[in-house]
């Protein structure tokens, strides 16, 4: 993996990407994954969609709850998409409070029988929350958070929970947090699918799914198909934003995001490398959130044209919807 990098910065393309596919191969050997183990996970995510539905989430409380923060919001997307830019940007502003992929949420939803004191199978019984339910589910997160952010208080501040594939919890978020706002981070699907390829994670479920391109490509089809359908039949408040116009336009787009979850304009984002590098950032973006905005992760793609061919069917559907199938990048 390590010399497949240095032939990707060499710009030894094919040869960069041929070493990485045997990488990939040696490890899922080794880990003894195996194809149906990726499908489960995958087909896991998928039964979102039957249980969040417009049927099951109609009936739903719309009435307020206590809320411990000014505001908090959740950033969202599939991983490479630009979430660990937009939340240094955010985190520059002296408004938010940022939590460096605390996985909180996915731990309360292993956990809500518990809190709430009854047999519970998530996500199935989301709509069965009551609203005594719902209040203790947001004093357990509220109280975690704090708890793993070390006694840093909420109050008075806005609260940006990034965690990308906390995407397929969004009808929960909805269910807990009505009051919430969602940032979900798009980029091209191809540039996406590229870097996850390339990039060595530690694996879980999740990162698994990265040890082949075709696997990589059907994932990122489940997670995005599931946003498309969440797009459809949840009532949450929602700002799509895309990678290629922070990179673009930062100041603009940095306006609307602020905007959208009603914080004043703050000159400090345009240094946000500069606080990042105060930071302790656990994600593969270190190295490019602690420098000032560069456009050579555009259009990655472009350069793996023939080893990317066969996931681009697969692709498709969401370059079109996304507003990258006509998309042309200039040539390095």
């Amino acid at each position: 993996m390590e010399l497949g990098k240095l032939l990707d910065n060499e710009g030894d393309y094919a040869n960069a990407f041929d070493r990485m596919t045997l990488a990939k191969k040696k490890i899922r050997t080794w880990h003894q994954i195996k194809g149906q183990d990726l499908a489960d996970y995958r087909n896991e995510i998928e039964r979102y969609k039957n249980v969040f539905s417009g049927q099951s989430i109609s009936s739903r409380d719309d009435g307020s709850f206590e809320c411990l923060p000014e505001g908090i919001v959740f950033l969202v997307g599939f991983p490479r998409s630009g979430t660990t830019l937009t939340e240094q940007i955010l985190g520059s502003c002296p408004d938010f409070i940022i939590t460096d992929e605390l996985p909180i949420l996915s731990r309360i939803t292993e956990d809500i029988g518990s809190v709430i004191g009854r047999p519970f199978t998530y996500p199935d019984d989301v709509a069965s929350l009551s609203r005594n339910d719902i209040q203790m589910l947001r004093s357990t997160y509220w109280h975690r958070m704090e708890e793993s952010l070390r006694g840093v208080s909420l109050k008075g501040k806005y609260l940006l929970d990034k965690l990308p594939l906390n995407l397929r919890h969004l009808g929960l978020i909805e269910r807990l947090f009505p009051e919430a706002r969602v940032l979900v981070a798009l980029r091209d699907p191809r540039d996406v699918c590229i870097s996850c390829y390339m990039q060595a994670f530690s694996l879980n479920p999740a990162m698994a799914q990265f040890l082949g391109i075709e696997d990589t490509a059907e994932f990122y089809a489940v997670v995005m198909g599931l946003w498309l359908h969440y797009r459809g039949v949840l009532n949450i408040k929602v700002l799509e934003t895309r990678y290629e116009d922070i990179v673009d336009d930062l100041e603009g787009t940095a306006r609307r995001i602020l905007a959208f979850v009603g914080v004043e304009w703050e000159p400090e984002v345009m240094r946000f490398y500069e606080s990042a590098r105060k930071r302790h950032i656990h994600t593969p973006s270190y190295e490019s959130v602690v420098q000032p905005i560069y456009r050579k992760s555009i259009g990655r793609w472009k350069r793996y044209k023939k080893q990317i061919a066969p996931i681009i069917p697969v692709l498709e559907p969401f370059l079109c919807e996304f507003g990258y199938s006509d998309v042309t990048y200039a040539e390095e």
